[in-house]
């Protein structure tokens, strides 16, 4: 284990120990990565944004064809600008 990572099995005593849960800083990225299931309130974080994401019908992004068609990287970043504006009209509207 480097300096940059926290073991929660270990520092508390509440979790269940069969958990592969584990905080990462990355100083890179200046982030945190978790591997594991995030239980809140009873729901699974990562199903509940899925479900998020798919009412809102949010488009997911390709990053590795992103990388290797750069035409889609430009068409995504013109679409999210556009609707963006679309949005702002809306609410402006009503």
């Amino acid at each position: 284990m480097n300096n940059n990572t926290i073991n929660l099995t270990s520092t508390y005593t509440t979790m269940p120990t069969s958990s592969d849960l584990s905080l990462t800083s990355s100083t890179t990225t200046e982030g945190i990565r978790i591997t594991g299931k995030i239980i809140h309130n009873g729901l699974d974080l990562d199903e509940r944004l899925k479900s998020i994401e798919d009412m809102l019908q949010i488009p997911h992004r390709d990053a590795i064809m992103e990388e290797k068609y750069k035409e889609l990287a430009q068409l995504g970043h013109q679409y999210r600008e556009l609707l963006e504006k679309l949005c702002m009209w809306e609410t402006l509207k009503s």
